[in-house]
């Protein structure tokens, strides 16, 4: 009996890499299913992995539509760091990447950032994630003059990206050729409010990070640009704000909205601001945030999951007797105030983070917009979405 295709391909997406590896070795017709969801696919960790894979058939690179560096690193390699530095080059990776002709999503790490920015993608590319980007910019107008297509952007904790000499000329450039984006992740940049005059039409904008952008300011281009975002699922936004602007933010806030992350938003939240929180949000950070939580907990929506009220004070655990949410994040400096248990709550870590909870915390919140639910996260990816 033959297994159809569509049988095939759905007990494919059930198995490892190894097991789609072996699966191939059936017969020629398993070969041809399944080579395709094999190379569909791709993370490359370590130098071993970038150098089998260089050799890999071209055919075989033209099956490629997702391109995962972000967890590439030359640590704990068994080769000489003479040597292991020197297995990508811009010209190699370059190569590599013309020969993967048909990725539509790409992941860059620290590691490989300068080798990479000088680089031109094709047109294809979709996502665009360059998180963790530290060290010196060099020549970036080959990357700029060929991302055209683009949907979704992260540049997480990339404090090297310059404002002027890179993200207004991409975002002018996205803005020209009537990019709609998805997702945009600038959490932990340079940012300043200027650069919201420059960036595309946020129409179809689902998810939107500002999170720990410090210099950003209201009354500005920031506030016009939030209140266009009509279909905002989620929004982390931090800077200074003052009273009236952030009452006319949370007005304008979208039904479709689950997630609002304001931590360290430089602001007074007073209690008639807390009164119009949207009543859908599931998951919800004042972090760091001036309020008072007594007034806050009564207010909170029923469907809220998770709440984040790390802060500089001890949390008041006779709050969380009716409390809504299932998790609550606190400040791990408070560790040796806080009992292991309070009533069905239980003092749990992960990572540098210290929750109360009553299920699973550790990877129920991201700081950083995943810019696909669908795909594996390498461990350095993981490690910026949950441990930090």
């Amino acid at each position: 009996m033959k297994l159809s295709t569509e049988l095939l391909e759905s007990i494919a997406l059930f198995c490892s890499s190894k097991e789609l590896a072996h699966l191939c070795l059936v017969n020629r017709y398993f070969y041809s299913v399944v080579i395709r969801l094999l190379y569909k696919n791709v993370m490359i960790l370590s130098p071993r992995q970038y150098m089998s894979f260089k050799s890999t058939r071209p055919t075989l690179k033209s099956l490629v539509r997702r391109l995962d560096f972000s967890g590439y690193t030359t640590r704990g390699t068994r080769m000489p760091e003479s040597k292991s530095k020197l297995v990508v080059t811009t010209d190699s990776l370059g190569w590599l990447l013309r020969e993967c002709d048909r990725v539509q999503d790409l992941l860059v790490g620290e590691e490989l950032m300068d080798v990479f920015l000088p680089l031109t993608v094709h047109a294809r590319l979709r996502t665009l994630d360059l998180t963790g980007f530290t060290g010196a910019v060099r020549d970036t107008g080959g990357l700029i003059e060929t991302v055209d297509d683009l949907e979704n952007i992260s540049f997480y904790h990339s404090t090297a990206l310059s404002q002027d000499q890179f993200l207004i000329p991409l975002f002018q450039r996205l803005s020209a050729k009537g990019v709609q984006l998805k997702k945009l992740d600038l959490g932990q940049t340079k940012i300043t409010s200027a650069l919201f005059s420059h960036l595309p039409s946020p129409q179809h904008l689902s998810h939107l990070s500002l999170r720990a952008c410090h210099s950003l300011v209201c009354c500005s281009d920031l506030m016009c640009y939030l209140e266009r975002c009509h279909q905002l699922k989620d929004l982390k936004l931090s800077g200074q704000f003052c009273s009236s602007c952030l009452s006319r933010l949370f007005r304008s806030l979208p039904a479709s909205l689950d997630t609002l992350d304001l931590t360290g938003l430089d602001a007074v939240i007073k209690e008639e601001t807390l009164a119009l929180l949207p009543n859908q949000l599931k998951y919800l950070s004042f972090a760091n945030c001036h309020l008072n939580p007594s007034s806050l907990f009564p207010r909170l929506p029923s469907t809220l999951i998770y709440l984040n009220l790390q802060s500089l004070v001890p949390l008041d655990l006779s709050l969380l007797q009716n409390a809504t949410p299932k998790v609550i994040e606190i400040s791990s400096s408070h560790t040796k105030g806080y009992p292991d248990q309070w009533g069905d709550w239980k003092l749990k870590h992960h990572g540098r983070r210290l929750f109360y909870a009553k299920m699973d915390p550790s990877e129920l919140y991201s700081k950083k917009i995943i810019l696909s639910t669908t795909h594996s996260l390498s461990p350095m990816n993981r490690y910026w979405c949950f441990a930090l």
